[in-house]
């Protein structure tokens, strides 16, 4: 079974998913492909910015949170919302603000992620976890001087992707 037709999904991320409208346009996706039956967004957040297009039957859930780091939740937040929402898929699209606000190193950061799975598989040892990248494209000039080596740039419009976990 492909990992699209998973009951639960968690969007989780901070303004990205919270204030943008990617989730809108992923459920239009879902729907034209005749999975909205299949699919529940699920998160502690309801809602969705004023500017984006709600469509017919979106599904508003989600973990979203504006200014949030992923070193905070994975130290705070992120085991009582996947023992809450026990979900099969999670999105995830967090780091920006660690390396933006936080200038968190490299090594900071990938303990965070590491800590965010180990919680999701706790949850549940099958999730599906996508890690996308970020639609920054500007560079940050601290990450070289701080010697947070292995820290690259923002990807560019050539190597926008995912990693996806299974």
């Amino acid at each position: 079974m492909p990992f699209f037709f998973a009951n639960r999904q968690v969007p989780l991320g901070d303004s990205i998913t919270d204030i943008c409208c990617w989730r809108s346009f992923a459920w239009q996706e879902i729907t034209k492909a005749g999975l909205a039956d299949q699919v529940d967004f699920v998160g502690s957040v309801t809602g969705i910015q004023g500017r984006c297009n709600a469509p017919s039957g979106f599904d508003m859930n989600h973990e979203g949170h504006s200014g949030w780091q992923a070193y905070d939740i994975a130290k705070n937040n992120i085991d009582a919302w996947m023992r809450q929402s026990s979900p099969d898929i999670v999105n995830v699209l967090l780091g920006t603000n660690d390396i933006n606000i936080g200038k968190r190193s490299a090594a900071t950061i990938v303990d965070a992620f590491t800590s965010l799975l180990s919680s999701m598989r706790t949850a549940n040892p099958n999730v599906t976890v996508i890690v996308s990248s970020s639609h920054i494209q500007t560079t940050f000039p601290w990450v070289a001087e701080s010697g947070a080596g292995g820290v690259a740039p923002p990807p560019s419009k050539e190597r926008k992707g995912s990693l996806m976990l299974t």
